[in-house]
């Protein structure tokens, strides 16, 4: 999907909207991959289609010119002055696939409507040249539900929105300032990794770290952790506490 241009919230939205029906995910999401391929129509998406294990006897490979035509023919309705709704851009490159079904699921209904009045018989034939006969039922999934593909893709960009806050308060609080400050002591270290004396710091420095953290998590009281700290500091310097806290 993400050759075709679409990134994992798209991905997740088409995938959510094509599963409303056929309720398998392993089978929603080899439609989904066909149809982006089928809409790519290169020899390669030809090929990248059949190692899929999917029936390639009625892919036609297209330019993108005339596939873009194809589904012009077919999308063409009084909301957008029949004018259809093109797979490429500005630039006459392919759209991402998830642009490209929501324009076409944002006027699907208004087709079948359409092909009602006429007699004619575009939906299925739309659905047929973007996914074939064998899943076809996961494209009118997708198209038959616009609002689902919006809906999964805007909680997404949210969910991802609100991942990075989160993750802002995390570096700016206690523990993320002292996983920086570790970090900067293991740059520091690298530098000049031949000072035994520096690493003996560097231990110390780390031990007392820990123990501020676990202390933090226990007790959160600032006694606790200057005692931690003096502690260790105490015996990595080579003294040890004998009986009434005498040092030794």
């Amino acid at each position: 999907m993400h050759t075709q241009g679409n990134d994992i919230d798209q991905a997740l939205a088409l995938l959510t909207a094509g599963n409303a029906i056929t309720q398998d995910i392993s089978k929603t999401s080899a439609g989904v991959r066909t149809i982006s391929l089928r809409i790519a129509g290169t020899e390669e998406a030809k090929n990248e289609v059949a190692d899929l294990g999917e029936d390639i006897d009625d892919f036609v490979v297209r330019t993108r010119s005339k596939t873009d035509q194809i589904i012009r023919d077919y999308t063409a309705v009084a909301s957008n002055n029949y004018k259809g709704v093109s797979v490429l851009d500005d630039n006459g490159n392919l759209r991402d696939t998830y642009d490209i079904l929501l324009d076409i699921a944002s006027v699907y209904k208004e087709i079948q409507q359409e092909d009602k009045q006429r007699g004619t018989n575009r939906a299925n034939a739309l659905v047929e040249t973007l996914a074939g006969k064998n899943r076809s039922n996961i494209a009118a999934s997708i198209l038959e539900n616009p609002e689902l593909l919006k809906d999964v893709y805007e909680a997404s960009q949210q969910s991802a929105g609100s991942a990075m806050q989160e993750n802002e308060k995390y570096l700016d609080s206690i523990s993320g300032k002292m996983q920086q400050m570790q970090n900067h002591l293991q740059e520091m270290a690298n530098i000049v990794a031949d000072s035994d004396g520096l690493k003996i710091i560097l231990d110390i420095i780390n031990e007392i770290l820990s123990a501020i953290t676990k202390i933090v998590d226990v007790a959160g009281g600032m006694s606790g952790i200057l005692g931690a700290v003096g502690g260790i500091f105490l015996q990595k310097s080579g003294f040890v506490t004998g009986k009434n806290g005498i040092l030794t």
